[in-house]
């Protein structure tokens, strides 16, 4: 496929943008310490992993059909799976909430390194820029906390659109807001299965954020990818946004 000069460059946030500080297990832990159940953050981290991954397989069971409901219920399953029956079932409302209040706030986050960076090169490029990401309501005070509500042309979000990524509406619901085409969008995300590969399907270029062992451990048809956004120079970012 022959693609253009790149117009518009979509983004997912939290893995690619933002990142949780500190851990989601430090946080989960603190959160329960503060009502009397002092948990270790390791043993909360290792159930987190665990319930992620359940509520991925959830996704993919309803045909990654979403909405901020499904969205707000699947983190309230999530929460209570990480700490299983290191807190007593009873306090597990409270929890949830000041949790669910807590990731919604700028201050849970910080952004990856070099992302101001990126975004000023690409905005001094003339780049349209979008926020395509599964996330729910929380994304307006999140953006805003964090000064980023005027960084982005739109926003494509899962529970706006009521489908998550992988599904390919969710791209083509970002390419509408952003207008554009496939072959003048560029996708950047750090998930392979959710990012990367059904951007490529669609005929999307896409830059991989991702670890060395998740780089060595895939093929080439994952495309460009890099640990983060400080690996890319101004001679990386014209080789992605060129035609080709």
């Amino acid at each position: 496929m022959s693609l253009g000069a790149v117009r518009a460059v979509t983004l997912d946030l939290g893995g690619t943008l933002l990142r949780v500080e500190p851990s989601v297990g430090e946080v989960y832990a603190q959160g329960a310490a503060r009502l009397g159940y002092p948990v270790t953050s390791s043993a909360v981290e290792e159930n987190f992993r665990r319930a992620w991954q359940g509520s991925l397989t959830r996704s993919d069971a309803r045909g990654y059909r979403t909405s901020d409901e499904i969205l707000r219920e699947e983190w309230r399953q999530i929460v209570a799976e990480s700490f299983g029956d290191l807190v007593p079932p009873e306090a597990m409302g409270e929890l949830f909430e000041q949790l669910y209040s807590h990731f919604a706030a700028g201050k849970a986050w910080v952004l990856a390194p070099g992302v101001h960076g990126a975004l000023e090169v690409l905005r001094a490029r003339g780049i349209r820029l979008g926020v395509l990401s599964n996330w729910d309501s929380r994304v307006t005070t999140t953006l805003e906390d964090l000064g980023l509500s005027d960084a982005f042309d739109a926003l494509t979000v899962s529970h706006a659109v009521g489908f998550e990524k992988p599904h390919p509406e969710i791209f083509r619901q970002a390419m509408r807001q952003l207008d554009s085409t496939p072959t003048n969008t560029l996708h950047i995300g750090d998930s392979l299965l959710a990012d990367i590969q059904p951007a490529r399907v669609l005929g999307l270029r896409t830059l991989w954020i991702a670890s060395s062992r998740e780089r060595d451990g895939a093929d080439d048809e994952a495309g460009p990818a890099v640990g983060s956004f400080l690996e890319v120079d101004e001679g990386a970012w014209s080789a992605l946004l060129t035609p080709s």
